[in-house]
This record gives C-alpha cells, structure tokens and sequence, in this order.
C-alpha cells in the first residue's frame, strides 16, 4: 500500500509517496526525506517544543523542547508530565528539567534563561 506524506526535516515540504511494504520513496528532493519515510511509517517520531510554569521570574512561562525526537503516540503523556512541573528562577538554558522522560532517554530542557525577577 502507498502512503502519501509531507516530509517535515526540512523546509522544503516535499509530497512523497512511501510503500508500506518495501518500505521505498518516492518525491524526496533531499536525502532526509528517503529517511524521513519509512521511519514514519515504522515507527514515527517528533521533536517537542512546549512551555513550562516558572515562579520568581519575569516571565510566568519558560519555553521548554526534547533533546531528540521521542516516539509520536507518546507525546500527549509528554505534554501532561512538563505541564507537572513546578520550576523556580533562576534557570539557565539548556538544564534538563526533566531527565529521561517517560523512559525514553531523552530529556526535557530549558530553551531559555531566565534569572530571578528583583522588585
């Protein structure tokens, strides 16, 4: 069976068409999309980007993301844990907020500093 997807690696957008079975592609103008097909026909996988509650800073929001891509049909589950968390200033960039999430091996990060808020 052939699947028609829109290939997200780059910017291009490619329209590929992907067989489920051998699994080949179609209308990939980059290599990424010949990776990009079978993976997610296999087993898909996204990039997460969200944000977090933070108390003693300026902002009341911090924006969060994975170190990597984590299985699609876990994401929902992802969102709920980070939407838990409790953070307080000062964060800097790049801390992990939330190591190995839901098992996956990747981590949950701070996309941004933010340092505590003087009156």
């Amino acid at each position: 069976m052939k699947k028609n997807l829109v290939c997200v690696l780059c910017p291009r957008g490619c329209r590929i068409i992907v067989d489920s079975e051998s699994l080949e592609v179609i209308g990939n103008a980059c290599s990424r999309g010949a990776q990009f097909g079978p993976q997610e026909i296999i087993s898909p996988q996204r990039m997460l980007t969200s944000t977090a509650s933070i108390k003693g800073a300026l902002h009341k929001k911090i924006p969060v993301r994975t170190t990597s891509a984590i299985p699609f049909d876990q994401t929902f589950q992802c969102i709920q844990e980070i939407q838990k968390l409790q953070l307080t200033a000062p964060i800097e960039v790049g801390q992990v907020l939330i190591p190995n999430i839901l098992g996956t091996g990747v981590d949950i990060i701070a996309s941004r500093s933010l340092c505590i808020n003087l009156p």
